[in-house]
């Protein structure tokens, strides 16, 4: 004999919860900090968890109730839009590594391919790296599930403020989960950090076309796409950190440790005053930092803004690391930025361009956190820097806007495509 599991919202949860009083179920006291309420209705007991885990213990005489709740669980997920996004992030309030960002795309007809197992998990507990390791593949192996993540490094946060940042970044995420989707087709739950306004007009003109969009706090415990999102996101930060821990001697306990541990501090600070490009120096620091105007540069046909000449491109130039105006010649500081988070997506086919943006990646830090499209021979070279973090790497290119590059003489060009 067996017992029964179900995964349900907070609000559906509500209603069986009624109904099974109704029945003469009767209410038992939690037993533990992970149970919000648990029923003893025949010789059943009906526990729900903090995890929206619902459990009936083994019975042979209540098979009409198990069948109520399929019913209201099947009510819930016919009322669901066609898509369901989610995005949720880690390592905003952490002194190491990148910030992880995640956006996933579920399938209304695969959520009952969504385990048990991955849906009563829990982001915010510690874990050793193999359980995430497990999920993540797990995670991997279900068809028609669809994620990206996207990466914002130490350096742009000591620079720029970091709310602006993710906001940013979420719509970069959103314009390519969304792309080619119907509006009237998606609901997007993104985790309220502290929405600004550009993200907010956003998501406002996606609403106003017929998408259903919610931003909520810890939206991570109310909905399965958020939650989904919270795991990928720490999944993969959890990757980087344990390479970052490796490469650079680094023990695991400092790198994910608290800053008000002494021990932890004060290794932070030695690594503060060293260039480790992992290192947020300016954590802790208690300062209005910019805006990031620098997405300025690029206009709203997508193309590069010279603020020199007053010309517009869709090219650029970079020499000796150095990104440049096609027409005048002058450097445009900062455009790596406007380009990594308007673009986001590097795609390289020559074989000398990709022994350059190697070198680059060996040398400088102006590429970190672009996604680069390789082709397959060229991967494995460019692992190390995967691995720990610094950048992002697919072989198919399938989103709407890239970053093409060419060699002209000694210089790189980036051409910007846009195939919206």
């Amino acid at each position: 004999m067996y017992g029964s599991t179900w995964v349900v919202t907070r609000e559906k949860a509500e209603r069986i919860r009624e109904e099974l009083i109704k029945r003469g179920g009767i209410e038992e006291n939690p037993k533990n900090i992970y149970e919000i309420w648990r029923i003893r209705l025949g010789n059943s007991t009906f526990i729900y968890y903090t995890s929206n885990k619902l459990y009936s213990t083994p019975s042979n005489e209540i098979s009409e109730i198990w069948e109520l709740i399929d019913l209201i669980i099947k009510s819930e997920n016919s009322n669901f839009k066609n898509y369901l996004l989610g995005f949720d992030e880690t390592g905003k309030g952490e002194p190491f590594g990148p910030l992880v960002l995640a956006g996933v795309m579920i399938p209304k007809e695969i959520l009952k391919n969504i385990s048990l197992e991955f849906s009563s998990s829990d982001t915010k507990k510690k874990h050793k790296y193999e359980y995430w390791e497990k999920l993540l593949f797990y995670l991997n192996s279900i068809e028609n599930l669809k994620y990206k993540i996207d990466l914002i490094m130490p350096r742009e946060i000591d620079r720029f403020n970091i709310n602006m940042l993710m906001d940013l970044a979420y719509e970069k995420l959103l314009s390519i989960l969304i792309h080619n989707v119907p509006f009237k087709d998606l609901r997007i739950v993104i985790d309220n950090y502290g929405i600004g306004n550009t993200l907010n007009r956003y998501l406002e003109a996606i609403k106003e076309k017929g998408a259903e969009i919610i931003t909520i706090s810890d939206s991570e415990d109310r909905f399965i796409e958020a939650k989904l999102a919270s795991f990928i996101a720490k999944a993969h930060r959890e990757k980087f950190l344990k390479k970052i821990s490796e490469i650079y001697r680094i023990e695991e306990e400092i790198i994910k440790g608290n800053l008000s541990d002494i021990y932890v501090r004060d290794r932070f600070l030695q690594y503060k005053n060293q260039d480790f490009w992992f290192v947020r120096r300016s954590f802790g620091e208690k300062k209005i930092k910019d805006k990031p105007s620098f997405i300025n540069m690029i206009d709203e046909e997508g193309r590069v803004l010279c603020f020199f000449c007053g010309r517009v491109s869709y090219q650029a130039i970079l020499d000796n690391h150095k990104f440049k105006c096609l027409y005048c010649g002058k450097e445009i500081k900062d455009l790596e930025l406007a380009l990594k988070y308007k673009y986001g997506v590097i795609r390289i086919e020559d074989k000398r361009v990709i022994e350059m943006i190697l070198d680059i990646l060996k040398h400088k830090n102006i590429l970190d956190g672009f996604n680069f499209i390789l082709p397959e021979d060229s991967l494995q070279a460019f692992l190390p820097f995967r691995d720990m973090g610094r950048i992002l790497i697919e072989t198919k290119n399938l989103y709407p806007k890239y970053i093409e590059l060419n060699l002209q003489g000694d210089s790189i060009v980036f051409s910007l495509i846009r195939n919206v």
